[in-house]
């Protein structure tokens, strides 16, 4: 059972997609609906984002297709400058090269799964987005208090997991098993 971990994406777009160009203003606000996104603003489905960045942050959007840097933050507000542009959809990641993003590993809702994932007896637990050993020992707990021995599978998707060998080491030695994403 894989564990999808933090929503750190773009909302959605009045047309479903836009073409962002390098140079463009674009805004990401943890305020805008779902559709309300044009080729200026987008709303964002993490809301601890603007907290976790600061100007001269460049983040990697829909796997670093599109890049955007960080020149201001207002309140729930991130504005940005295209530094690498195309076409930009609904829902697509969003990522801090080089990370530091604070989302926890496991969402509420992953907590509950493993619950049920006890219950109906998986051999395997996959979690996404870990920054460290200690998410997955933490997932492995949860599992062991629900009475499920699956093996840890952990999803490596965010740069502080790979930034260095001690950061790989802490990874490998809490999981089972490491599936690796590329940037």
């Amino acid at each position: 059972m894989i564990y999808k971990g933090p929503k750190i994406r773009v909302s959605t777009f009045k047309e479903g997609k836009v073409f962002l160009n390098i140079g463009d203003k674009f805004l990401l606000d943890a305020n805008l609906g779902k559709g309300e996104g044009d080729k200026e603003k987008v709303g964002i489905d993490y809301k601890g984002l603007p907290a976790d960045v600061v100007p001269g942050d460049i983040l990697l959007l829909d796997d670093g297709r599109v890049q955007l840097k960080v020149l201001e933050i207002q309140g729930m507000k991130v504005f940005t400058e295209v530094t690498v542009g195309g076409p930009l959809s609904n829902n697509k990641g969003i990522n801090k090269l080089g990370g530091g993003l604070s989302a926890e590993a496991l969402t509420e809702k992953d907590k509950a799964d493993i619950v049920t994932a006890a219950k109906i007896g998986v051999d395997y637990l996959a979690v996404s987005f870990p920054r460290c050993g200690e998410d997955l020992n933490y997932a492995r707990r949860l599992a062991r208090e629900a009475g499920c021995d699956a093996k840890i599978v952990a999803k490596v998707e965010r740069a502080e997991a790979v930034c260095s060998q001690d950061a790989m080491d802490d990874i490998i030695l809490a999981s089972d098993v490491v599936i690796g994403s590329a940037w």
